[in-house]
C-alpha cells in the first residue's frame, strides 16, 4: 500500500468509525469494539508513516485536493514532528480505548461515549497532521466539540459525578461543578480565544497569501518582514497564540481544565492529559520557528527592520515564558493541598504544560531554537505517557475506594500490582532518575537557566520541588481506616491493568534508553524546522545537581509527612488557614470569573429594566392596544351595508375626478 494511503487511513478512518458507531444499537459492547478496532488501524497506519519518515527520509506537504480561489487545500505534513505526534495520539488513544471498554461497561451512554471518543481522535489526528491552517482549525474545533460532549457525558449531574467539595462557597461563588456546567465552561473558556485565533489566521493569509504552514516556514523571513513593516507583528502573534494558551489551559484560562474532571476518568486521561491539552503546545512549537528563524534571516537582508522585529519577538516570547512559569508555579501550589485524586492530576497537567510553554518562550533566547523546541516535544511525549497512566490508575482507585477523595480511600497499597505500577508513573512525574520525566524536565531546566531570565526561571525551579512533593503525596496520603484495612481490594482484570502497566513500563524504559537515543530524538524532531543543530549541548552539571536535589528534597518531605509521620502536616495547615484556603480555593481565580459573570448579568438586568423593558412594553402592549383602538374606528364604516359601500365608491370616484381636474 502506498505511503499516502497509510497516511490518509490513519486520519480519516476514525471519522468513519465514529459515524458507524452512531448507527449501532446502544447497551452493547459492539460500539466499543468498533472504536478500538478503528484506533488499532490508526495506530498501525501511523506507525508505518513514521517508519517511512524515519527510514526513507520522506518530508514535506502532500495534497489530496485544492481550492486555490480561497487558498484552501486538503494538504498534510510529512515530517518527523507530525509522524511522532500521529503515533503518540493514536497509540495512547488505543490504550485508553481498551481501558474504556471496562470502565464504561454498563453505562447508559456507552454508544454515545465511544462515538464522541472516536470522533475526538480523528479531530486530534487532523490537528497534528494538517499543513493548511484552516484544516488544522477544523480539527481544532472538532476536539473542542468532542471535549464538550465528553466532559458533560454524565448529563444527569449525579452528586458522585461532581468535582470540588459540595456546598463549598467563597464570596458567594460555588467552588464545585457538575458535568453539565463543566462542559459548558470548557466550551466558553476556549470559544472566544478560538475566534481570535481564527482572526489571526485570516489576517496572516491576507498579508502573506497562504494558509500553508510549510510555505510560511520556507518563506519565514518574508512573513516576518511583511508583518513588521505593517506594524502588526505582535498583534498577529498574539492572535495566533491565544487559542493555544486557552486550549492548553495556561493562566488565566486554566479554570476550564480544573472543572473538566467531571468527565469519565478515561476522558480525563485522553483529552486532559495525553492529547487535546497538548494541541496548544504542538501548534506553538509548529509556528514558533516561523518567527524565530524569520527574524534572524531578516536581519541579514534588512538589519534595521530585522533587529526591530527580533526585539519584538523576544519581548512577546518572554511574556509567553512568564505565563508558562506562572501557570506551572500556581497550579503546583494548588496541588499541594488538594484532596481529590483527579483534581491533583489536573493541577499537575496544567503545571507541566506550563513547563512546556516556558520552554517554547525560552527557545527564542537560544542560539539553536529548534534544539529547545525538540526538548519541549520530548517532555510532551514523556508527560503524555506517564500522566495518561496516572489517570487510568486513579480511575481504579476511585472505583475501589468508592470516593474521589484520596483521604477517604482504604489502604490502596494492598493493591500491590496497581500501586506498584502507579509508583513508577508517579516517580516519573516527580522527575526522579532514571525515569523519562527526569531527563526531559532537566533538559528544559537547562534551557531556562541558559536564558538568564531570573523571574521565570526561579518560579520554574521552585516548581520542581513542589512537583516532587505533591506527586508522592498523592499515593502516600491515604488514611489507613481500621474498618477498611481488612477489606479485600480487588485488582482489575489483567487486560485493564496492562493499559497503565504498559505506560508505567514505558516511563522507565524510555528513561533508561534516553542517554542512548535522546540526542537522536532531538535531531530527528529538529528536521521539521529550518535549522538542525549539528552539536547538541551537554547537560550542565550544576543544573542537573540542583534539579536532582530539589526532587529528592520534595520526595523526602512527602515521605516524612505522610509515611513516617515525622512531620505533622495537619498541624502546619491549621496554623496557616488563610494560605491553605487560598490554595484550596484555586487562588480565587474562579471567584473573579464568577463575579465578572455576575457583573455582566447585573448590567443586563439594568439595561433590560431601563431600556429593553420599556421597548418591550411599547411593542407588546402599547402598539397592539393602539392598533386595536385604531382598527375599531376603521371597522365602523365597514358594517356590511351594500348601500354604504356604493356611497363610499361614488365619493371616491368624485374625489379622484376633482384631483385630476385641478392637478
Amino acid at each position: 500500500m502506498a505511503l499516502n494511503a497509510y497516511y490518509f487511513l490513519a486520519i480519516i478512518q476514525p471519522f468513519i468509525a465514529s459515524a458507524i458507531i452512531a448507527l449501532l444499537p446502544s447497551k452493547r459492547k459492539l460500539p466499543g469494539l468498533v472504536s478500538v478496532a478503528s484506533l488499532f488501524i490508526s495506530t498501525v497506519s501511523s506507525g508505518l508513516v513514521l517508519y517511512f519518515i524515519l527510514e526513507k527520509g520522506f518530508s514535506g506537504p502532500i495534497s489530496f485536493g485544492d481550492l486555490p480561489s480561497i487558498g484552501f487545500s486538503l494538504s498534510f505534513l510529512y515530517d518527523s514532528y507530525t509522524g511522532i505526534m500521529m503515533e503518540l495520539v493514536s497509540f495512547l488513544s488505543l490504550i485508553i480505548g481498551i481501558y474504556s471498554l471496562y470502565y464504561m461497561d454498563g453505562d447508559e451512554g456507552f454508544t454515545r461515549y465511544f462515538m464522541y471518543f472516536t470522533f475526538f481522535v480523528g479531530s486530534m489526528m487532523l490537528v497534528v497532521s494538517a499543513d493548511n491552517l484552516i484544516l488544522l482549525f477544523l480539527g481544532w474545533e472538532g476536539t473542542g466539540l468532542a471535549s464538550y460532549a465528553l466532559i458533560g457525558h454524565w448529563r444527569h449531574d449525579e452528586k458522585e459525578r461532581m468535582i470540588g467539595e459540595e456546598g463549598r462557597y467563597v464570596a458567594n461563588t460555588p467552588m464545585f461543578s457538575f458535568p453539565s456546567m463543566s462542559g459548558l465552561r470548557a466550551l466558553l473558556f476556549t470559544r472566544i480565544p478560538d475566534v481570535l485565533m481564527l482572526v489571526g489566521i485570516i489576517v496572516l493569509y491576507i498579508m502573506t497569501g497562504t494558509f500553508s504552514l510549510s510555505v510560511l516556514l520556507k518563506s519565514s523571513s518574508n512573513v516576518v518582514g511583511i508583518l513588521a513593516r505593517a506594524g502588526i507583528l505582535v498583534p498577529v502573534m498574539s492572535l495566533l497564540s491565544i487559542g493555544a494558551l486557552a486550549k492548553s489551559a495556561q493562566f488565566p484560562f486554566h479554570e476550564w481544565l480544573v472543572t473538566a474532571m467531571t468527565g469519565p476518568t478515561p476522558v480525563s486521561a485522553l483529552i486532559h492529559a495525553a492529547t487535546m491539552v497538548k494541541a496548544g503546545v504542538y501548534y506553538m512549537v509548529r509556528i514558533t520557528p516561523i518567527f524565530a528563524y524569520g527574524a534572524k534571516e531578516l536581519m541579514v537582508t534588512d538589519p534595521i527592520l530585522g533587529q526591530t522585529a527580533f526585539s519584538q519577538i523576544q519581548e512577546f516570547y518572554y511574556v509567553l515564558m512568564i505565563i508558562g512559569a506562572i501557570t506551572a508555579f500556581a497550579l503546583a501550589t494548588m496541588a499541594l493541598v488538594a484532596r481529590e485524586a483527579k483534581l491533583i492530576l489536573a493541577y499537575s497537567t496544567g503545571s507541566q504544560l506550563g513547563f512546556m510553554f516556558a520552554g517554547i518562550g525560552a527557545s527564542i533566547f537560544s542560539s539553536h531554537p529548534s534544539l529547545v523546541l525538540s526538548f519541549v516535544v520530548a517532555h510532551l511525549i514523556a508527560h503524555a505517557v506517564f500522566k495518561a497512566g496516572l489517570f487510568l490508575g486513579a480511575g481504579i482507585y476511585i472505583h475501589v475506594g468508592e470516593s474521589r477523595f484520596i483521604d477517604e480511600w482504604p489502604n490502596i497499597h494492598r493493591m500491590r500490582v496497581t500501586t506498584s505500577l502507579n509508583w513508577l508513573l508517579t516517580l516519573s512525574l516527580a522527575g526522579l532518575p532514571p525515569f523519562i520525566g527526569f531527563w526531559t524536565k532537566d533538559a528544559l531546566v537547562e534551557s531556562y537557566i541558559a536564558t538568564g531570565l531570573l523571574l521565570p526561571t526561579s518560579l520554574l525551579v521552585v516548581t520542581i520541588l513542589f512537583t516532587a512533593f505533591y506527586s508522592t503525596r498523592y499515593l502516600l496520603y491515604t488514611e489507613r481506616y481500621p474498618g477498611k484495612d481488612g477489606e479485600l481490594l480487588h485488582e482489575p482484570p489483567a487486560y485493564v491493568a496492562s493499559t497503565y502497566g504498559l505506560l508505567a513500563i514505558l516511563s522507565i524504559l524510555l528513561g533508561i534508553m534516553w542517554p542512548l537515543f535522546g540526542q537522536k530524538l532531538s535531531m530527528f524532531v529538529s528536521q521539521s524546522f529550518i535549522e538542525v543543530p549539528h552539536i547538541l549541548a551537554e547537560g550542565e552539571t550544576t543544573a542537573v545537581a540542583v534539579s536532582l536535589a530539589l526532587v529528592l528534597t520534595g520526595i523526602a518531605l512527602s515521605f516524612s509527612a505522610y509515611y513516617l509521620k515525622l512531620i505533622d502536616s495537619k498541624s502546619i495547615i491549621s496554623k496557616l488557614p488563610s494560605l491553605n484556603n487560598f490554595l484550596r480555593d484555586r487562588w480565587w481565580i474562579n471567584v473573579f470569573y464568577y463575579n465578572i459573570g455576575l457583573a455582566f448579568l447585573r448590567i443586563g438586568e439594568v439595561t433590560y429594566n431601563s431600556l429593553e423593558k420599556g421597548l418591550d412594553t411599547a411593542i407588546n402592549y402599547a402598539l397592539p392596544r393602539g392598533t386595536s383602538v385604531f382598527s375599531k374606528y376603521i371597522r365602523k364604516p365597514l358594517n356590511g351595508d351594500t348601500y354604504n359601500y356604493m356611497l363610499y365608491f361614488l365619493l371616491s370616484v368624485v374625489v379622484m375626478l376633482l384631483i385630476l381636474i385641478f392637478m
